[in-house]
């Protein structure tokens, strides 16, 4: 089984007048989406869930991918909006299900998933894909180093 990662691309700067949870992509982060969508397009995927943070940015970033899932369920979860790293391994447990699982999340939730399935410090930057992948039958075997990293990529713009 297979667990997909995706930290949004690149946002616009903080500002006073937008909510963190509507800011949207930069110009830098449509580009490195436009190359994630080219990287993405050599893969199959198949029997694959999404989940994907319902803030602008992570729609927006899923929105240059998905047309690669066209049979795919898609949630938008409101509880993966700057979730921690124990919120995802929750939410992930807590789902019966033998599917691949690809998330689009924020730091340093999305990171620390990672750092946590891989057993190794990762740090995911913006627009970052990473497949880890687990010798189990369903999520609930996912567990602390037990994940191994087929597949890294960050957009170079």
């Amino acid at each position: 089984m297979n667990l997909f990662l995706i930290r949004h691309a690149k946002t616009e700067k903080t500002s006073t007048s937008v909510n963190d949870f509507d800011r949207k992509l930069a110009e830098k982060g449509h580009l490195q989406a436009e190359k994630l969508n080219d990287f993405i397009a050599k893969f199959d995927f198949n029997n694959v869930d999404i989940w994907c943070s319902d803030a602008v940015r992570t729609k927006q970033t899923l929105s240059f991918i998905d047309a690669h899932f066209p049979s795919t369920n898609i949630e938008f979860k409101n509880e993966l909006y700057l979730a921690s790293a124990t919120e995802i391994r929750e939410l992930i447990w807590n789902t019966e299900n033998d599917k691949d699982l690809l998330i689009i999340g924020h730091n340093e939730g999305i990171s620390d998933v990672a750092s946590y399935f891989l057993g190794e410090k990762i740090q995911m930057k913006t627009a970052t894909f990473l497949q880890i992948s687990f010798d189990a039958e369903t999520r609930q075997e996912w567990s602390n180093d037990l994940g191994k990293t087929q597949l890294i990529f960050r957009p170079q713009v």
